[in-house]
């Protein structure tokens, strides 16, 4: 049976139902941040002999007359400056991060590994795609992922921040009081005047 008691990091049944959920959730964006950055991998246009011309595409797309023009554009005209003058001429560089990040999200996600990091890294990255007027599936996996930010320690609950946690906090707790106890020793010391 689950303990109630919160010292010994057991949790209740009810937080355990609710990491359950959240797990669901953090698994479902995580295989989608996965499958889109392995079927990156090696893909001519991303990864390989051609790389970064997808990228080029996607961002020539996005800075065309129909998705920045109009009352309403798609594409609004700040973010547009920045896909000509920074994405554009580093499309190749690109190409390989979106395809790495992608991964290394999808991964951590997955497994319940710096849950809130890395979720806190697919909102930026979804929110990127949003601004470019790509739409799919990036409002719900930027509201999860926005969610679990804000959820606390519950979203990584069934996962390896289970373990992980527990253990930066001792390390922290540890490492803090020796930062503590030098700050007091070199407090103790007297002043030396100078000249």
């Amino acid at each position: 049976m689950i303990g109630r008691s919160r010292d010994r990091g057991a949790g209740t049944l009810q937080d355990w139902l609710a990491g359950l959920l959240w797990a669901i959730a953090r698994v479902w964006v995580g295989w989608q941040f996965l499958d889109a950055g392995l079927s990156k991998v090696g893909a001519p246009a991303w990864t390989g002999a051609s790389a970064g011309a997808q990228i080029r595409r996607l961002l020539d797309t996005a800075i065309s007359p129909k998705m920045t023009g109009g009352a309403h554009p798609n594409v609004l005209g700040p973010f547009a400056w920045l896909i000509r003058h920074l994405f554009l001429p580093n499309a190749t560089p690109l190409a390989y991060l979106v395809t790495a990040a992608e991964m290394l999200i999808g991964l951590t996600q997955m497994l319940g590994l710096f849950t809130r990091v890395a979720a806190a890294g697919g909102a930026c990255l979804n929110m990127i795609y949003l601004l470019s007027g790509s739409i799919g599936v990036n409002p719900p996996m930027l509201a999860i992922e926005l969610a679990i930010v804000l959820v606390g320690t519950t979203a990584g609950l069934i996962g390896l921040d289970l373990f992980l946690v527990p253990s930066l906090r001792q390390y922290r707790a540890r490492t803090g009081d020796l930062a503590a106890g030098t700050a007091a020793a070199d407090s103790d010391q007297p002043l030396r005047r100078a000249g």
